[in-house]
């Protein structure tokens, strides 16, 4: 949520990274459906999934966070499904949307423990 200082903390890495890792998010390198591709192998490989049917069961969830300025990058005019007279049909903010799986094992193994 904090952008790339976040990822610089989080990491453990020297401040003098954090222009290079900037541009790594604005690359043209870096292509999404492979890495999407690949994520998702990585995924399978590491967990099971909770099948129901034979279909793999997902949960998602999204929230609209209302911002003042208008000139932020991301910020977009958002509808609001809310049914609250109170609240504007229309904001200004951020939409974040999630999406998980429901695994039944984790199949990982870390430090030569089963996890």
């Amino acid at each position: 949520m904090r952008g790339v200082t976040s990822f610089v903390r989080v990491l453990g890495l020297q401040d003098r990274c954090y222009k290079s890792l900037l541009h790594c998010f604005h690359s043209q390198a870096i292509k999404l459906n492979k890495l999407r591709e690949l994520w998702y192998s990585l995924v399978l490989k590491c967990f099971t999934p909770l099948r129901i049917k034979g279909r793999m069961v997902l949960v998602g969830d999204g929230i609209k966070v209302a911002k003042e300025g208008r000139k932020m990058p991301a910020v977009k005019k958002l509808h609001q499904e809310s049914q609250d007279n109170a609240k504007p049909e229309f904001i200004f903010g951020h939409s974040l949307q999630a999406l998980g799986l429901l695994v039944v094992e984790a199949l990982v193994q870390l430090n030569g423990k089963r996890q």
